[in-house]
Parts: C-alpha cells; sequence; structure tokens
C-alpha cells in the first residue's frame, strides 16, 4: 500500500487541475476530475476543517458553514449536463444563477465561491451539442459578464472556447414568425456594449 501523506486539497494548483479536467472534451477525464474533485470535498465536509490557501490568487476555500451546500449545486450541474435530453438539463440550469449569487456573497475569503468556477460551468454548456443549451449559457454570460468583473478574473481561455461557440451559424436562424433577428445577436450586441463601457484597459484586453 501506498500512503500519500500530503494533503492535496491546500495546493491551489490542484483545484485549477480539476477546473482544467471538468471542460476537457474528453468525456472520460472529466469523469475522472469529477471523481476526484468529488472525493476531496467530501473529505473536507467529513473532516469540518477550513481550508484557505496560501497563494495570491486562490480559486478555492472550504467554510464549513456553506462550502457543502455550494459544491452539491454545483456537481449537480456539471453532472446534469453529461446527459443529451434537453428536458433533463434545461430544469438545472437555473442553479446556475445560485452560483452566481455566492460569488457575490462576501465571507472571510471575500466571497464564497470563486467565479472561476463559473466559467467551467458556463465553457460545458456553450460546449453543449444542443443548440438551445449553447444559446442559454451565452445569454447567461452576457448577463453576468459586467455583473461578475469576469475581466479581472483569467477569461483568456473561456473566450477562445465562446468566440468558437459563436461561429455556429446555426444560433441566428431568424425568428420564422416575424423574422426578428436571433437573441444571440441581441445577446452580443449587450456584450460588446459592456465591453465597450469598461476603462480603456479592461476594454483593450477583452477586444485583444
Amino acid at each position: 500500500k501506498t500512503h500519500i501523506s500530503h494533503n492535496v486539497t491546500v495546493e491551489n494548483d490542484f483545484w485549477k487541475l480539476l477546473q482544467n479536467g471538468l471542460i476537457e472534451r474528453n468525456p472520460f477525464i472529466r469523469k475522472q476530475a469529477l471523481y476526484l474533485m468529488k472525493r476531496a470535498v467530501h473529505i473536507l465536509n467529513s473532516e469540518k476543517n477550513v481550508i484557505k490557501l496560501q497563494c495570491s490568487d486562490p480559486v478555492f476555500w472550504w467554510d464549513i458553514s456553506s462550502s457543502n451546500t455550494i459544491w452539491e449545486q454545483f456537481f449537480l450541474i456539471i453532472e446534469t449536463l453529461e446527459e443529451k435530453q434537453v428536458h433533463i438539463i434545461k430544469p438545472v440550469l437555473p442553479v446556475l444563477n445560485s452560483l452566481v449569487d455566492h460569488c457575490l456573497s462576501p465571507n472571510d475569503n471575500g466571497f464564497m465561491l470563486h467565479k472561476s468556477w463559473i466559467l467551467c460551468v458556463l465553457t460545458r454548456i456553450i460546449n453543449h451539442d444542443n443548440v438551445g443549451i449553447v444559446k442559454w449559457g451565452i445569454s447567461n454570460f452576457v448577463q453576468s459578464f459586467k455583473k461578475l468583473q469576469f475581466l479581472k478574473c483569467c477569461i483568456a481561455n473561456f473566450l477562445g472556447t465562446f468566440f468558437t461557440a459563436i461561429n455556429n451559424s446555426s444560433l441566428y436562424v431568424r425568428n420564422s414568425t416575424n423574422d426578428a433577428s436571433s437573441d444571440v445577436v441581441k445577446q452580443l450586441q449587450l456584450l460588446f456594449q459592456s465591453a465597450a463601457e469598461f476603462p480603456d484597459d479592461d476594454c483593450q484586453l477583452f477586444f485583444n
């Protein structure tokens, strides 16, 4: 038997590695990352410890009063997004709004949840095979963009995924009833307007 004495849950790179695994295109890698993360969260919950990572920008922390509920919500939406049936996924999508609220709720670590986990969920949503799910993800990202100040978070990888997603021409089919433009067009207009209102450095960062 091999005994590993080092506690990886106190390493920021461990949680970033899990984030990368959760958004992988390969479902086997996603499954591995989810299993490791659920095990780590289960251990933290059973030990009732408080985790504060000692680094400049931690992406994870554990608060015994609220973290278990937050991660239950996170796991629920991440696991549901593995499904193909829209009728199974759609009722769970609003859980993301609760996670966004946690990113805006202050605690000893600044906020209850790091916004990079929202980007993990959004990445999974806009990579989904169903166009309706992708549209919902685009709309939710636009609504959250200014609220969560995503430019203060490292979103370069997400923006690459985002712009790949919006190059799908099926997102722009006009309404057959009144020939109105696609909702995605309106959401992108709002996104670029929001980005243009940021200070010059942030605006340049986004459009670069």
